[in-house]
Formats: structure tokens, C-alpha cells, sequence
């Protein structure tokens, strides 16, 4: 049997809230102001908004999640923060938020992943793991014009995705165009338990479209790398950038297969991110071949992380040789 309802999460709007949504920001922690929250339990599962968190329990075969209409659209940048603590050490992909462009889940055991929206399930490279019952403070900066996202955990950058597709939802039973949290497929293998509070959401200019991006320095990527993956690919390439439009693209060849790839650079909390995505790969690699990369450049040095299609995951390192 399911249980659905529609309920209010927290108290009714404060003057604080108030003051808060006319300059567009959305708070849930003190009152969900545009929609009511839908929360769906089945199979002995709870969902429970009392205290003002949102505590779902979906360890049984069944469902347990909450969604509401997203009220903002992928025109311009926002940014999501919530605080989130998990509570137990065996589950499999409980949402942490799903918008349709970002999408960030625990993946097995405490570990959190981000899904490649637009791409095959085969890309979740892990970001980091939780410590069970202690809250974290999390904030999503999100660019969808640019096809990315920043993830911070407690002030610092772990993570971020590039070249993601707004708008396709990885959540199944979810109506199209909602936010959700929890676990929407009514099965044994995905499952979870944890808590959220303080969720908010902001889109910055109050209505207005934000102002264009800091433009990357001149030449950041331009030139010679040598780029070296550490991990279930243990390789050292060179690899040559060039600017192209509002990026830098790039390729080199491996015996019989050439890839290319697409980068972006934006100046975010932990210096000059840098996004690339490889793929058109010929040769002996199928056609349908990615792979992504995120890191931190300093002093001509870009460390970060990859995963691709195959399951591949490595840490990365590239050093500018010219």
C-alpha cells in the first residue's frame, strides 16, 4: 500500500523568509513557499518532516521520498545549500538533491557521487565519504549556461561536474521538473536513511539574469601538458590545448585511438576549476566513449580527479611543459 500526502515542512513563512523571497531566495527550512511537498513511503518506509527536518528511512523493499515543483528555472546560475546526515553505513543511492540538472546521491556504503546527467549510469566517480550521525553543510553552486556545477562540503570544494544536460531527470516515479530527496525506486537496491535541514535554493540578481562569469585568463589552458592518471589507469600522455570560443579544446593520440577534449575554466572558491570533458574517441574505443575530469589549476599544475564510461577512476595530474 502507498502512502502519499501533501504536508507542510516547518512553520509558516517568517517576516525573515519573506524579506528573503523578494530577493529570490527560496527557504525551506523555515517554509516551503511556492508548492507543498509531496512525501511518498511505501513497503514500511517513513518519511517523517517533523522539527523541521526531513528524515527518510528507506532500508525495506519499497520507496521513501519527498518532491515539490522546482520553482527556478536553468536561465541563469543558483545555488543550493542544505545541511545532511546519514545515518547508517549500507545504503545504495538515497538523493541528496535531484533537480534535473544536478543530482547528488550517496553511492554504496557513505560514499557521495554526483550523476552525469544526459550520460549513461556508468560515470558516478566518488567525491568523498560521510561520517555516520554528523551533520555536513552542503552548497551546490550550479551553472547550467555553462553545463556545470561546483560541490562544496563544509566550505571546501570536493567535487563538481561539466558538461551535464538540464532538464533530464535521473529519478525514476518523479514527476518531470520537480526537486527531490530520497529513494524513488521501489526496490531493495537502492536504499538509505538520513536527515535533512536548513535547505534553501537562490538565484542571484533578484530575478534578473546574473552577470556573465569572470572570462578565464588568456591562454590558462593553452599550450602543452603532460597529463598522468593514477588508479585503475595508471598512463602519462601529452596533451595540447588551444583556445576555442569561450574554451579550450584539445587531443592526442594513443597508438590507434585519437580523443578529444572540450575544457572550461571559471574562477570558483578554490582558485581557477577546471572542467574537461573527453570524448569523440576513434580507433579501437567505442563510439560512445566519455570520460571527465575536475581539478584545481595552480602555478601550471591541474590536480583533480577522472572517471569514464568503463568505470575507469584515477586521480589526475597535469603539469604544463610549454
Amino acid at each position: 500500500m502507498q502512502l502519499a500526502s501533501r504536508t507542510w515542512v516547518g512553520s509558516a513563512p517568517t517576516g525573515l523568509c519573506l524579506a528573503a523571497l523578494a530577493a529570490v531566495m527560496f527557504c525551506l527550512a523555515d517554509a516551503p513557499h511556492a508548492a507543498r511537498w509531496e512525501t511518498v513511503a511505501t513497503g514500511g518506509n517513513t518519511v517523517n518532516t517533523a522539527g523541521g527536518e526531513i528524515c527518510i528511512d528507506s532500508m525495506k523493499p519499497g520507496a521513501a521520498y519527498i518532491y515539490q515543483p522546482r520553482t527556478y528555472g536553468y536561465d541563469r546560475d543558483y545555488a543550493v545549500s542544505f545541511d545532511f546526515q546519514l545515518q547508517v553505513p549500507d545504503g545504495h543511492w538515497l538523493t541528496l538533491f535531484d533537480d534535473g540538472f544536478i543530482h547528488v546521491a550517496t553511492d554504496w556504503g557513505a560514499t557521495i557521487t554526483h550523476f552525469q546527467t544526459g550520460r549513461p549510469y556508468n560515470c558516478v566517480p566518488p567525491i568523498m565519504t560521510l561520517e555516520l550521525n554528523r551533520w555536513y553543510h552542503f552548497r551546490i553552486e550550479a551553472r547550467p549556461q555553462q553545463k556545470a556545477f561546483d560541490l562544496f562540503v563544509d566550505g571546501k570544494r570536493v567535487g563538481g561536474a561539466v558538461n551535464l544536460e538540464p532538464g533530464v531527470a535521473a529519478a525514476p516515479n518523479v514527476p518531470t521538473g520537480s526537486i527531490e530527496l530520497g529513494d524513488s525506486e521501489p526496490t531493495a537496491y537502492n536504499r538509505g536513511k538520513g536527515c535533512w535541514r536548513n535547505l534553501s535554493w537562490t538565484a542571484p540578481g533578484g530575478g534578473q539574469p546574473p552577470p556573465p562569469p569572470p572570462p578565464a585568463d588568456p591562454g590558462s589552458l593553452e599550450g602543452e601538458w603532460t597529463i598522468t592518471w593514477r588508479g585503475s589507469i595508471n598512463q602519462t600522455h601529452t596533451l595540447s590545448f588551444t583556445r576555442s570560443g569561450g574554451g579550450f579544446t584539445g587531443r592526442y593520440t594513443d597508438i590507434n585511438d585519437v580523443s578529444v577534449f572540450t575544457a572550461s575554466v571559471h574562477t570558483g572558491r578554490g582558485g581557477r576549476v577546471v572542467s574537461i570533458l573527453q570524448s569523440n574517441v576513434t580507433g579501437n574505443i567505442r563510439d560512445d566513449y566519455f570520460a571527465v575530469y575536475g581539478g584545481i589549476l595552480r602555478d601550471g599544475v591541474i590536480e583533480g580527479t577522472f572517471c569514464d564510461v568503463q568505470g575507469h577512476q584515477a586521480e589526475i595530474r597535469l603539469v604544463r611543459t610549454r
